[in-house]
């Protein structure tokens, strides 16, 4: 739940609320939840659904637009900046902008220490007061050894929020070595179609064995029960699969005189890679985990926990 905070938010969101003169029909999206969404969206330079995204998928982004607690759903649909943006105008923008200019204005900003000037006679300015003070008065302190002291602004902000910065649920399968498998052999699939230049590799392709491939995957995932025999087998299958699609690319890309993969094709290609080697290694050694272990293609940085079992604990 978003909600409008304090502080300068109560000067530039009615700015954006007089938009909406009628209170009848729908209640409006906090003005915060727009404007700040859109601060999120020009400073980090994103799209408008990638904007959406990181707002859904970062607590402080969702703190910044005023929601009381994190969640996991989106602020609003990404088509709504196609909305926002029209109702935007050029005199609005102007007044929010001025909002924002006099709050900074208004800020107390101690002053900076003026560098020591020099008396007629070659000294410092403060040496000769210094001087003349100790023969009058010992107690007395000169100008420039006076502090200004600046009172502290006030706190305006209030509330609390609870956050776990460790922890954060993932909609992921886990065991994923099934799935995992299929998903990189799929997407090795892909990525070597996509790399296949008749000029460069010939007018005969390579034979893909992914009708195969796919038919011993079905026949494996619709098993209701899956022995540790059956998994072992179809994993080593599996590995096959992908260890030839793996080679395929890389004989594709020598080919290329620049190379020819976008950075995010060139991460999943990297992410196939460390797939195939961490399951490589635990068909090989029989064990069933392994250091930072990949449980998604897509999003290779989620990592599983223990949890919910006292025996793991």
């Amino acid at each position: 739940m978003c909600i409008n905070g304090k502080g300068y938010w109560d000067n530039i969101v009615p700015q954006y609320d007089k938009l909406f003169s009628s209170a009848e029909g729908r209640p409006t999206i906090s003005g915060r939840v727009i404007l700040g969404a859109l601060m999120i969206k020009h400073i980090g330079a994103l799209s408008d659904r990638a904007t959406v995204l990181h707002i859904q998928e970062t607590m402080f982004m969702q703190y910044f637009l005023g929601c009381t607690n994190f969640t996991k759903e989106e602020p609003f649909s990404d088509t709504l900046f196609v909305d926002i943006r029209k109702r935007l105008s050029l005199e609005l923008l102007s007044k929010i902008n001025d909002v924002i200019a006099l709050h900074c204005l208004q800020q107390n900003v101690q002053p900076k220490e003026q560098p020591p000037t020099k008396s007629d006679d070659g000294m410092p300015a403060s040496s000769a007061l210094q001087n003349g003070s100790q023969s009058s008065n010992e107690n007395t302190t000169t100008a420039s050894e006076q502090k200004i002291t600046v009172p502290a602004p006030a706190i305006t902000h209030s509330g609390k929020l609870l956050m776990d910065g460790t922890v954060a649920p993932q909609n992921i399968t886990y065991p994923a070595d099934l799935n995992l498998l299929n998903a990189a052999r799929v997407k090795s699939g892909e990525m070597k179609d996509w790399l296949y230049k008749p000029l460069l590799h010939g007018d005969t392709m390579p034979r893909t064995y992914r009708d195969i491939a796919r038919k011993l995957f079905l026949n494996t995932a619709k098993k209701k029960q899956k022995s540790a025999k059956v998994i072992y087998k179809f994993n080593r299958q599996q590995l096959r699969f992908l260890r030839r699609n793996l080679a395929h690319i890389e004989s594709r890309l020598a080919a290329y005189e620049v190379f020819p993969l976008k950075p995010k094709e060139q991460k999943y290609l990297m992410v196939l890679h460390a797939v195939y080697h961490q399951q490589h290694q635990m068909h090989r050694t029989h064990t069933k985990r392994i250091d930072d272990r990949i449980v998604s293609i897509h999003e290779p940085y989620v990592r599983p926990i223990v949890r919910g079992k006292e025996k793991l604990k």
